[in-house]
């Protein structure tokens, strides 16, 4: 993923009410989806799911990464958004 890519995933992630409202797991994903195809890769969503498995041993199942990010959540006690933040900034930091 380019340095360009990396920015802008990185503004999304630390402004996520100027990207989606409302901030849900659904607005998240559909940005995140629609980001990907704009960009014709899978390399954010593919490390996402990648790192977690490595990092805390949760696999998405059939939910893919989005699952995963809700698993970590309740184990975290967080909103989803607020796993989701935590782990894409350490997917971003690890791909910058």
């Amino acid at each position: 993923m380019d340095q360009s890519n990396i920015e802008i995933l990185t503004s999304f992630i630390t402004h996520l009410p100027m990207y989606v409202y409302p901030v849900s797991r659904y607005t998240i994903v559909s940005y995140v989806d629609g980001f990907e195809a704009g960009i014709r890769s899978r390399e954010f969503s593919n490390t996402l799911d990648e790192y977690m498995k490595d990092h805390y041993g949760v696999r998405g199942s059939g939910g893919g990464w989005p699952h995963q990010v809700q698993q970590l959540s309740e184990v975290w006690n967080l909103t989803w958004d607020g796993a989701f933040v935590k782990v894409a900034d350490k997917v971003l930091t690890s791909l910058n």
